[in-house]
């Protein structure tokens, strides 16, 4: 993720985009842990990042190929990116030793 931010930012500036590939699970949970904005895309809206979303599909006979199959497009704004990714609420102090003090043992 910290790749995307550095890089969406120079996309950014640029005024060109960048795109994302992805399996829509890993996204799905990015989007629940760092809440970044999803914007429509179309005139007037500024989106710096597609997320190309596939959903994985196994195959069900014995010779057949897994394969991606192509779910949606997702955008969002370096700004949001950044901002989201930087600016989570941070665990409680009592959570945040635990899980020091977890580790430790």
């Amino acid at each position: 993720m910290d790749q995307l931010v550095a890089k969406s930012f120079y996309h950014n500036r640029w005024g060109t985009r960048i795109v994302a590939v992805m399996q829509t699970p890993l996204y799905d949970y990015l989007q629940r842990h760092i809440k970044f904005d999803e914007l429509a895309t179309g005139p007037g809206t500024v989106v710096d990042v597609f997320f190309l979303l596939y959903d994985f599909v196994e195959g069900t006979g014995p010779d057949e190929t897994h394969t991606l199959v192509f779910d949606r497009v997702v955008g969002t704004s370096h700004s949001s990116l950044m901002t989201h990714t930087l600016y989570q609420n941070p665990p409680t102090k009592k959570v945040f030793a635990a899980r020091i003090l977890e580790r430790l043992q």
